[in-house]
């Protein structure tokens, strides 16, 4: 895993392999980082929030707490509109 220095990580978190955490992201308590999930700049993620393998979160994405993001989902895209 590759975490920025000036990110936090709460306590009792799992990091997969391969994770990646930007840069001012902060990450909640109890949260489950599946290998492959990339967190962008200055999110912010609730407690006990699970992302599945090779979730994006685009920069300054939130989620609240117990929140579940399924493998290969991408968060904070550009739409279609």
């Amino acid at each position: 895993a590759w975490i920025s220095p000036t990110a936090q990580i709460g306590a009792e978190c799992s990091l997969g392999p391969g994770v990646f955490i930007g840069d001012g992201a902060i990450i909640g308590d109890d949260c489950d980082l599946y290998p492959g999930v990339h967190v962008g700049a200055n999110c912010r993620l609730g407690k006990s929030v699970t992302l599945y393998p090779h979730v994006v979160l685009y920069h300054e994405v939130h989620l609240d707490d117990r929140v579940i993001i399924h493998a290969n989902a991408v968060i904070g895209a550009d739409g279609f509109g």
